[in-house]
């Protein structure tokens, strides 16, 4: 007998910006409009202390993008996640990442998606990743050329 689970009732994003990250608990049902309600609340509120995220006053300011997936994988282009949809409508799962694209103040044209990936192995170094909208046919992210490349199983250390 096979028993499928239900799906979940609460929905957990992380909302993902230079160095912060923003954890959003919401229904599938509720509106990606209240979600960006919800990042902006926690954009403007004093213990954001990311002094390298751009300031907004509305939600006009930034847009909440999602990355596009082949074979399930990040691609490394983003696509803006329309805010008149729910949750669910827009593709957007349980614990998935989005990513803030904010707006220059002055002239209203987009900035790049930065975040900062941060390193899992113990070293000190921590990846930025910056996506510009013109590099969208390309599919292509601006890492690094210091960043270290490690490509598959690792060799456990000698004893």
């Amino acid at each position: 007998m096979i028993h499928s689970r239900p799906p979940p009732k609460v929905y957990h994003l992380l909302i993902k910006t230079h160095k912060t990250t923003i954890f959003v608990t919401t229904a599938p049902t509720a509106s990606v409009a209240s979600v960006k309600a919800e990042v902006l609340s926690a954009l403007t509120s004093d213990v954001n202390k990311d002094t390298e995220t751009p300031e907004v006053s509305s939600e006009d300011d930034f847009d909440l993008c999602k990355p596009f997936k082949e074979k399930g994988k990040p691609t490394g282009a983003y696509e803006v996640v329309d805010t008149s949809l729910q949750i669910k409508q827009a593709g957007i799962n349980n614990w998935e990442h989005l990513f803030i694209k904010f707006h220059d103040a002055e002239s209203g044209e987009p900035l790049p998606i930065t975040y900062t990936k941060p390193s899992f192995d113990g070293d000190e170094h921590e990846e930025v990743v910056e996506w510009h909208e013109e590099e969208d046919e390309s599919m292509m992210v601006d890492i690094p050329s210091s960043s270290p490349v490690r490509k598959g199983k690792r060799k456990a250390p000698s004893e």
